[in-house]
């Protein structure tokens, strides 16, 4: 019986694994649609992508013709073995990038086939978006510093209180402070209403602003 079991366990992961190969070669064959042009002024969707392969996948995008749009800001310095290591460039929004491109059937399967990409933001049908005017601000303050890890925040916040996003690609939303350092620099994690659910995420101190 064991035997059996393990003879059909090895068929349905070949099965499953040779699906999975027809269909990133389909999506490979649909990257053409990624190219086709969009106007100046459309807006920007967010892509979930793998956290720590934010610059992976923009490269593969780019390489592909899709407009992407990844805004960067200094992270801490460091100390090992009593040595300071100076700060180094990390995402704005760890696990995601803005991305660009012409929706349709064969675009949007073209771009869930890449390797890291979870999805849009809010699904293909009713994605999250952003304005170029928006997104062309980002850039602009993550180059002059504003939301480095090291730039000091207005007020302190304590775990519980009610927040709200006042700059970045979610400026707008609300939510809670789940645990923020004491100091008013860096990182504070928030549980933020997005796409009507709670979703934990890494906000500088320094664009959050009380409610």
């Amino acid at each position: 019986m064991m035997v059996r079991q393990d003879i059909d366990g090895q068929i349905i992961r070949d099965a499953r694994l040779k699906l999975e190969e027809r269909l990133k070669a389909i999506s490979i064959r649909q990257r053409p649609a990624l190219r086709e042009p969009v106007a100046d002024d459309a807006p920007w969707f967010v892509a979930e992508v793998q956290q720590g392969h934010e610059c992976t996948v923009e490269k593969d995008l780019i390489a592909a013709g899709v407009q992407t749009a990844l805004p960067m800001r200094k992270g801490p310095a460091r100390k090992r073995r009593g040595r300071i290591i100076p700060a180094s460039d990390m995402p704005l929004m760890g696990g995601y990038l803005l991305v660009r491109f012409a929706v349709s059937n064969e675009a949007l399967n073209a771009f869930y086939g890449f390797d890291h990409v979870s999805g849009l933001l809010g699904g293909w049908d009713k994605p999250f978006t952003i304005t170029h005017w928006k997104v062309t601000e980002i850039l602009r303050r993550s180059q002059t510093g504003d939301y480095d890890w090291q730039r000091q925040a207005a007020s302190r916040f304590q775990p519980g209180e009610s927040v709200r996003i006042g700059d970045g690609v979610f400026a707008g939303l609300s939510g809670e402070i789940v645990n923020a350092r004491s100091d008013g620099r860096g990182d504070a994690v928030v549980e933020v209403e997005l796409m009507g659910r709670k979703t934990p995420m890494l906000i500088p101190l320094a664009i959050l602003e009380k409610l």
